[in-house]
């Protein structure tokens, strides 16, 4: 009598167990029963492993969902079909994509180049430099050598463009002057340096009522 009673209290317990964990892994009924732990998740290796977090699928896709209250907020999506990996909010438009090239598509699934942005829509494509200091700038490189650049000084509140110096650059001001070599144009167009043009027959480019040809 004494060990009937001791097994009948095991057997319920064990219905009451939906899942387990088994060998350091935390198992997943195939019912659609789940585990809901209240609190973080570690993944650790061992000893100088590499912890890996897989998301593995035998369909098309294969993603990681971010919910608050059951409502998707951000995911990391793999397509299989596209081979593409994906890191957005929900669709194309406000997401970006790498291939396995090494091509990223912000906005787009079929970058171009080595970064393509997409607006959607009819809306502005848009990179955005932001500093917190004097200058915001956007180098063009060759084997980690500055060949121009794209630069604004905030200090002086420039736009420069140019290779490297004052000497090779051109700047623009917020009044619209254009300075060649020259961060202070006082005209329209300042040149600091010699203009050559050079043409078969000179054209005469006086602009005045009163001139005679």
């Amino acid at each position: 009598m004494k060990i009937i009673i001791f097994i009948i209290p095991i057997c319920f317990l064990s219905v009451q167990s939906y899942s387990q964990i088994l060998t350091s892994e935390i198992a997943v009924e195939p019912t659609g029963n789940k585990t809901i732990v209240s609190g973080l998740l570690e993944v650790k290796a061992p000893y100088d492993g590499i912890s890996q977090f897989t998301v593995n699928t035998t369909s098309s896709n294969a993603e990681l969902r971010f919910s608050k209250n059951d409502t998707i907020k951000g995911f990391i999506w793999y397509n299989a079909s596209n081979n593409l990996m994906a890191f957005g909010r929900g669709s194309a438009t406000n997401s970006f994509f790498t291939t396995t090239d090494g091509k990223f598509g912000v906005g787009t699934t079929t970058p171009r180049g080595k970064l393509e942005i997409k607006a959607p829509y009819s809306g502005d494509s848009q990179l955005i430099i932001n500093t917190t200091s004097s200058n915001a700038e956007l180098r063009f490189s060759k084997n980690s050598t500055t060949k121009g650049f794209v630069w604004y000084d905030a200090s002086n509140d420039l736009m420069a463009f140019g290779r490297g110096s004052a000497t090779n650059s051109f700047f623009t001001t917020t009044d619209g002057k254009f300075g060649v070599g020259t961060t202070n144009p006082t005209e329209k167009l300042h040149v600091n340096g010699n203009i050559r043009a050079t043409a078969p027959v000179w054209a005469d480019f006086v602009f005045d009522k009163t001139y005679e040809l």
